[in-house]
């Protein structure tokens, strides 16, 4: 395969309609995996591939601009083709919303227009592009890993706590437009060096500071 994982298999003898599983054996750092793909020569073959492949989606953004390109490497026809392509996110549960359907011509870019609102929670997803087919061109489809992002805010829940030792505690929120952050951490910096870390609890974390006092003359 190449660098980014693509890979080409040319078959000179395949009957007009086949069934054919790729299959990767794994290794130490990657599952196995298994594909079924079926073959049918009397429909010109249509990739599809996403250009170019976002990576983050920002949800503090009103809407992305999702694109996607289809090709045939034997066009059957003269006339224009239609393509009617559907874009889907898919969480790691597995389950899939539609996000848009987009009708073009094949070898033109098909521009998706996605809410911000319709792309649910920060995090990983998947992104996948799909074309049904029709009588003259076989069905296709492509995916792409994206990470949903969004900003956090951190507030002081009320004013800072000294205890009998000198510390400081500082109580924390932490929330986005997607509500209370659920997991993450919380770092003090001071100079550039860290002072104090607290893991985030459901939009909550607490900060013990302790804080050296001056050291007077050397």
């Amino acid at each position: 395969s190449s660098a980014d994982g693509g890979l080409c298999i040319r078959l000179s003898e395949v009957a007009e309609t086949a069934k054919l599983r790729l299959s990767f054996d794994g290794s130490d750092d990657y599952d196995p995996r298994s594909l079924l793909l079926n073959v049918d020569r009397s429909r010109s073959p249509v990739t599809l591939r996403f250009e170019p492949p976002p990576a983050t989606l920002a949800l503090e953004r009103e809407q992305h601009s999702i694109w996607v390109v289809s090709k045939a490497d034997v066009i059957v026809s003269l006339e224009p083709q239609k393509l009617s392509i559907s874009l889907f996110l898919r969480e790691l549960t597995g389950q899939e919303t539609e996000l848009g359907k987009v009708n073009v011509s094949l070898g033109q870019r098909a521009q998706f227009l996605v809410p911000s609102a319709s792309l649910g929670a920060p995090g990983p997803a998947q992104l996948i592009a799909r074309f049904k087919g029709t009588a003259s061109l076989s069905s296709a489809d492509t995916w792409t890993p994206v990470v949903r992002t969004t900003q956090v805010t951190l507030a002081l829940e009320g004013p800072p706590s000294v205890d009998n030792s000198g510390g400081v505690r500082l109580e924390l929120s932490a929330v986005s437009l997607a509500g209370p952050v659920p997991t993450g951490s919380v770092e003090a910096l001071s100079s550039g060096r860290s002072i104090a870390s607290s893991p985030i609890r459901d939009g909550r974390a607490a900060l013990n500071l302790v804080l050296a006092g001056d050291p007077g003359p050397a």
